[in-house]
């Protein structure tokens, strides 16, 4: 079936398969859709809505036609509502899934869509329907006429009809995303290799120079990214980017110059009547173009270095592009179209962005320590912080009233007063994104804020008189003409732009391609009308003072002064000043009047710097480094100077996860002065984000950021546990574990909190939280709700806190629920395990385990060839080999050498020896020359050490205060004797402790008990292999991905019952079942003891003091 001629009812319905049956008729309650929806659907022949008949699987599909009038009047919003109300008519259907024919009645339209749409039921423990639902979801490709049709004629085969879950697989988005990246990753790499040569006389460092060609480069795919979408508008004749023009040009190698230069910089940079064309071929059709201006069409620095790039680079870029649909309506995640969107944009560019960096992709990435954030996520963190800020900010809207305007599918029922009380608060409302990377919040912000006033103000009576209202000279001009043209669309998301979000990033790249995003936002609406100035076209603003590229966490200081007696000399009129100026250049069309603005900026800051001391002396060193009009980072972030405001309603964000201690100590020591109460240069940088966004918020703010976890319980984010216990009301944290970001595997959680203004905390704390484990699909299902919203009703209090984290000081932060929260209680109760006599150690770092592991084979040979090589061969037990109470010993073995060994007794030997070296081949030739084989890749492991610290033939940690501790023996009337030890994997999906009385070595990725007293050894590893003990371990320790971080921090902190004449019969009953395990496993380390580990886990329950209640929890884990 080809998908690219128009739509054939007949055709789909034998397409779809037998598991389809056609009927064709009506649906339930149809009248009252369509005359709900009469200014969208066309009804004019019976035949607005169309049911064809239902998809047969274990739960039926129906399958529909909808007629609707024209793409203007047909919003992606409006006809996902129709989806879902069609599917959810008739008490039958209130909830299922459909697949739908989008069909156009405009003539000129003549392609159509295909969506599949979703409102699945959630249902609880009772199999009883949950009311609040998660917003349907549509998934649609564009087909027909016109259309590109690649991706869907390889995905919707007739195998993808077969079933529910291979409809989901056809319409899923996720395979286009990697798809178009491959394809983009191939073109940025041989873009930046090919304009390499323009850099190459700069005096740089080779590493600059790759650098500005990948910068280079990353711009050039925006722009050209940029002007496809405008090409899918119209507002770009396609023969531009047609290669057969290419036999019209001068020379062999000049497509960039003659045509993609002079339409950057000379079309779309230039007003219409200003332009100077050179090139023949943009002359034919640059009075097709609109002016557009925003700045995304300067010439950079770089611009004017790149001279040409390989025309069939260009060709296999645009050919490329060509396979695809675009769409400059940015997805929802309720509305998905399977197609290049702007957020699959900023998803692309948050990848590449990496790139930039003179490392490998992986290794930049980890240093950038940036995530591109989920749409679901994003979304959610902008609805559930919204509504947050409007529970506070309005006095007579009920919460439940609030939490209705962003259900897509219900309808708003307010009054005048309730809708004006909400506007005004959303037009009231100051949001920062304080790591925006791409622009994934911004632009989750403006949309579903969008749909917010399109929801509650659908004829533009209320709104557009907020914005009106502060308003003044030009500007206020500007849009009244927007007002008069119906462009409410273009003129709320413009407001939205100057006045209500905001963002900053390190990165000046990233800022550029956050401000493509907006721009794109802005053009959606936009339609050509010939004979109009700009061909009906509003020049885009200049947002250079809206995004900023800058340190989000370096201060200015400013001086306490006493207010001088011209207002515009004190610092209050200088930050109004640059406001002004902010303004001014927001709608700034033309070069003169950018210069002109430019010159008043200069001279502006040159006054605050030459002629006022506001700002000590190094801060004003900071403040020269600002430059909104040039391409790069400025040093620190004041966002009363820079945004015009001190504080935010909404401080919102993802970002970066980098450790602190792996920074240079010149930006370690800048972080370490900046002030921040919850420093730790242990820490992770995103902890200073937490406090400088709190510092950050109004008095009623929220701030909501996605992290890594590890802060809750590392003992790295104590400071951070500190500072929110003191500081801040945490409104929920909701924990979502790990794989939620598709480019890594760390745990993350949101939070989101205001400030605490008791004068001082004090005792227990409890924050409402979350473990979320579900599908981020479901997540709006989660409910925040302040104090100050809580229902008197104490079933709801308690439903709200089900589960909490408890916070004390120096505790780490634990999410638990009612019941989880009584037996961590009672387990708190008794003595940790490091006061138990025991020492806890860390096993053996080979650096190299291929040369220091070896098979019994190479044992023998080694002894053979050299007796003494036996001394220094030890049995060692990998984390593989480890089982609960048991281990399967796999004939491995350790080349256990020390650092300078033979001569490692010598303290006189500092750093590595040459001396030690030739003992060593001397004394051990068949070890030293079986380790000559590996030489080059032992010399290659920590430089830092490796021939420094440590000859190169010697272990990397070798255990130098403790090594004895593996096989330690000790003599018991003449008979030697073993103490035993207890073994565990330091990472697993779940921990086993082990029991080794042989004295096995082994490796890091161990850990190891000793005790002097075999009896307490066996009673702790039943303890501590105990269900009950697993429970605690997975409450209190971190995570990494799937696993459980089984660390000394955590494993030394277990509380353990002590020993006493009340418990001594039940300790004795534990030490006798452990020993029949360890007889039982020693014969056969997979022997089923669970009956025996039954009894262990009653006798621990007893010593703990559980209830009945609680032992069931427990048990059912």
């Amino acid at each position: 079936m080809r998908f690219d001629k128009e739509y054939s009812r007949e055709e789909w319905t034998k397409y779809l398969g037998d598991n389809f049956k056609y009927e064709y008729g009506s649906i339930a309650n149809q009248n009252s859709i369509i005359e709900k929806y009469i200014d969208c659907l066309d009804d004019s022949n019976n035949k607005a809505i169309v049911w064809l008949g239902n998809l047969n699987f274990d739960e039926d599909i129906g399958v529909y036609e909808i007629r609707i009038k024209n793409t203007k009047t047909g919003s992606r919003v409006k006809i996902s509502k129709i989806c879902t109300d069609i599917i959810k008519s008739g008490d039958k259907n209130s909830f299922g899934k459909g697949i739908f024919f989008i069909l156009y009645s405009n003539e000129n339209e003549k392609a159509y869509r295909i969506s599949y749409v979703k409102y699945d039921k959630k249902v609880n423990e009772n199999l009883e329907v949950k009311k609040d639902l998660s917003d349907p979801k549509r998934f649609t490709y564009l087909l027909g006429e016109g259309a590109k049709v690649k991706t869907a004629q390889s995905r919707l085969n007739k195998e993808a009809f077969s079933s529910v879950k291979k409809i989901e697989e056809a319409f899923s988005v996720e395979p286009v995303n990697k798809e178009f990246y491959k394809g983009i990753k191939i073109s940025f790499d041989k873009i930046y290799k090919d304009v390499l040569k323009n850099f190459e006389n700069e005096e740089n460092a080779s590493s600059d120079r790759l650098l500005s060609a990948k910068e280079f480069s990353l711009r050039f795919l925006g722009r050209a990214l940029f002007c496809w979408f405008l090409r899918e508008k119209d507002l770009i004749p396609k023969e531009i980017f047609d290669f057969i023009n290419i036999g019209e040009m001068k020379t062999k190698d000049n497509y960039y110059k003659e045509v993609l230069e002079e339409l950057f910089f000379n079309i779309l940079n230039v007003k219409m009547e200003e332009r100077k064309i050179e090139s023949k071929i943009i002359n034919k059709y640059e009075k097709q173009i609109p002016f557009l201006n925003g700045g995304l069409f300067l010439k950079k620095e770089e611009d004017y270095k790149v001279k040409t790039i390989d025309n069939e680079i260009i060709k296999e870029l645009f050919e490329f592009f060509e396979k695809y649909n675009f769409t400059v309506d940015e997805s929802a995640p309720f509305d998905i179209e399977i197609s290049i969107d702007p957020e699959m944009l900023g998803r692309i560019f948050e990848n590449l962005l990496a790139e930039i960096n003179p490392e490998s992709s992986a290794s930049a990435r980890k240093e950038t320590g940036s995530f591109y954030t989920p749409r679901e996520i994003v979304d959610y963190m902008v609805c559930e912080s919204i509504k947050l800020y409007l529970y506070k900010k309005t006095q007579n809207v009920k919460a439940d009233k609030i939490d209705n305007i962003f259900s897509v599918n219900e309808e708003a029922d307010f009054s005048n007063e309730e809708r004006n009380e909400i506007l005004n608060a959303i037009h009231e409302m100051k949001i920062l994104d304080i790591a925006c990377g791409s622009g994934a919040f911004p632009m989750g912000i403006l949309n579903r804020v969008f749909n917010i006033i399109d929801k509650l103000d659908s004829n533009h009576e209320f709104y557009k008189e907020f914005l009106l209202k502060n308003i003044k000279g030009q500007a206020r001009e500007e849009f009244k003409k927007l007002y008069q043209a119906n462009k409410f669309n273009y003129a709320y998301k413009l407001d939205m732009l100057q006045r209500m979000i905001h963002g900053v990033d390190i990165q000046p790249i990233a800022i550029e391609i956050s401000r493509l995003r907006a721009f794109l936002s802005l053009i959606v609406d936009e339609e050509k009308e010939s004979g109009h100035e700009n061909l009906g076209i509003k020049a885009l603003p200049n947002l250079e003072f809206n995004f900023i590229s800058a340190n989000s966490l370096i201060s200015l200081g400013h001086k306490e002064k006493e207010q001088k007696e011209l207002k515009d000399e004190t610092m209050d009129g200088f930050i109004k000043s640059m406001r002004n100026i902010a303004e001014e250049y927001f709608n700034a069309d033309s070069l003169d009047k950018k210069k002109k603005i430019k010159y008043k900026f200069d001279s502006l800051q040159s006054r605050i710097i030459n002629e006022n001391d506001f700002l000590t002396s190094e801060d004003k060193k900071k403040f020269l480094s600002w430059n909104p009009f040039e391409n790069k980072s400025t040093d620190f972030f004041d966002s009363e100077i820079q945004f015009g405001t001190k504080f935010f309603d909404i401080v919102i964000g993802n970002p970066p996860y980098i450790q602190i201690q792996t920074m240079s100590k010149s930006i370690k020591d800048n972080y370490k002065n900046a002030g921040f109460k919850s420093f730790a240069s242990t820490g992770d940088i995103y902890q200073l984000f937490y406090e400088k966004s709190l510092n950050l918020l109004d008095k009623n703010g929220v701030a909501s950021l996605i992290t890594s976890n590890k802060w809750m319980r590392a003992g790295y984010g104590a400071s951070t546990r500190e500072y929110f216990y003191n500081n801040a009301n945490v409104f929920k944290i909701i924990d979502l574990g790990a794989g939620r970001f598709s480019s890594a595997t760390v745990d993350v959680n949101i939070i989101f909190y205001g400030k605490n203004f008791e004068e001082k905390a004090e005792g227990e704390r409890l924050f409402d939280a979350v473990n979320y484990k579900d599908d981020l699909e479901y997540l709006n299902l989660i409910r925040i709700r302040t104090q100050e919203v809580y229902n008197s009703d104490a079933e709801e209090k308690t439903a709200l806190l089900y589960e909490v984290v408890t916070a004390n000081l120096g505790k780490e932060w634990v999410i638990m629920n009612k019941v989880e929260r009584s037996i961590f209680e009672k387990i708190n109760k008794h003595k940790v395990l490091k006061d138990w006599n025991i020492n806890i150690y860390r096993g053996i770092s080979t650096g190299l385990n291929e040369a220091f592991i070896i098979d019994e084979k190479t044992k023998n040979r080694l002894i053979k060839e050299d007796k003494k090589s036996a001394e220094i061969i030890k049995p060692i037990l990998r984390g593989k080999d480890i089982k609960r109470y048991g281990y399967d010993f796999q004939n491995k073995y350790l080349l256990f050498i020390a650092w300078h060994f033979p001569l490692h007794n010598d303290k006189n030997i500092v750093g590595a020896s040459q001396k030690a070296e030739k003992e060593f081949k001397k004394k051990y030739t068949a070890i030293y020359n079986h380790l000559l084989n590996y030489k080059e890749k032992l010399l290659n492991r920590n430089k830092d050490e490796t021939g420094i610290r440590y000859e190169w033939y010697a272990l990397q940690r070798c255990a130098a205060t403790y090594y004895k501790e593996f096989d330690k023996n000790k003599s018991n009337n003449g008979k030697v004797e073993y103490y035993g030890k207890i073994m565990w994997n330091r990472i697993s999906s779940e921990l086993y402790f082990s029991y080794d009385d042989k004295g096995y070595f082994v490796l890091d990725s161990m850990f190891m008990i000793n005790c002097k007293n075999k009896n307490t050894i066996k009673y702790l590893i039943g303890i501590l292999n105990s269900k009950l003990s697993r429970l605690y371990i997975k409450l209190t320790s971190a995570t990494l991905g799937s696993g459980t971080y089984g660390g000394k921090i955590y494993i030394e902190k277990i509380p353990i019952p002590k020993i006493d004449n009340t418990n001594k019969k039940l300790v004795d009953k534990i030490i006798n079942n452990v020993n029949e395990i360890l007889k039982v496993r020693s014969k056969n380390s997979n022997e089923d003891v669970s009956k025996i580990e039954g009894e262990i886990d009653k006798i621990v329950y007893w010593l703990y003091g559980l209830s009945e209640e609680e032992i069931k929890i427990i048990e059912e884990k």
